[in-house]
């Protein structure tokens, strides 16, 4: 390959701009922005996060963190991975506490995993088994989409949304920023002292992995409920 390996991530991010826009324009986020998204397609896709994807992907990165040779790295995996249980704890309260107040009553029970959760999170843990550059292949596109997501969303959301504090509260703060970096910087290095086929197997998972992100919101809106109209105030 002709691109530098210290800024692989710039030649990944342009192999991924065509998934990102998609998932970036897809109807769950406009709709989460103008308060048109179904209630229903909002808490199926909250839950399914919290429940299951947001672990499924620290267990990931720990295992990763396991089996890394630079300790640098293994410090920022096991952080990351640190980081993401505590970032699904936050989301989880913070949802319940905004849930009253954007019209939504939350199901008593967890829902089961849905098929587009589950597909994604078979990706982290076989990615992860196979190889370290696999793992985090897969890995990259939730922890940078997401950033790029969040950024939208706040500036996007109208003032008169329903939605508007949880969009709020879905931006992962500042610090975030100085993660991603970090992560970014980690997948160059890997990339730098990699083989060719080692950079072929990142690209490749990374790629697959930017596909499951918009299936996610596919998947929200095929919800039980998310069907409705926009007013659907209840699930």
């Amino acid at each position: 390959m002709s691109h530098n390996h210290q800024r692989f991530h710039e030649h990944l991010r342009t192999l991924g701009a065509p998934a990102r826009s998609r998932m970036l324009d897809h109807p769950f986020w406009t709709g989460l922005c103008d308060g048109s998204l179904p209630g229903a397609a909002l808490v199926q896709f909250v839950l399914q996060d919290t429940s299951y994807l947001l672990p499924g992907y620290a267990r990931a990165l720990s295992r990763c963190a396991s089996e890394v040779a630079d300790d640098r790295h293994a410090l920022l995996l096991m952080r990351c991975a640190l980081a993401t249980l505590e970032s699904r704890d936050r989301l989880d309260e913070a949802f319940a506490a905004s849930a009253p107040g954007m019209g939504l009553s939350l199901p008593s029970r967890r829902p089961p995993i849905a098929a587009a959760t589950d597909a994604y999170c078979r990706l982290f843990a076989q990615s992860s088994a196979r190889s370290v550059v696999a793992g985090l292949g897969s890995a990259l596109p939730m922890i940078w989409f997401q950033l790029d997501l969040a950024d939208s969303l706040l500036a996007q959301v109208r003032d008169g949304s329903r939605y508007l504090s949880w969009v709020r509260s879905y931006h992962p703060g500042p610090q975030y920023r100085y993660a991603v970096n970090a992560f970014l910087e980690m997948i160059d290095d890997l990339a730098q002292r990699g083989s060719a086929e080692e950079r072929e197997v990142l690209t490749a998972c990374f790629l697959t992995a930017s596909q499951h992100e918009w299936r996610l919101a596919d998947s929200a809106l095929l919800a039980p409920g998310a069907n409705g109209t926009s007013n659907a105030r209840s699930v």
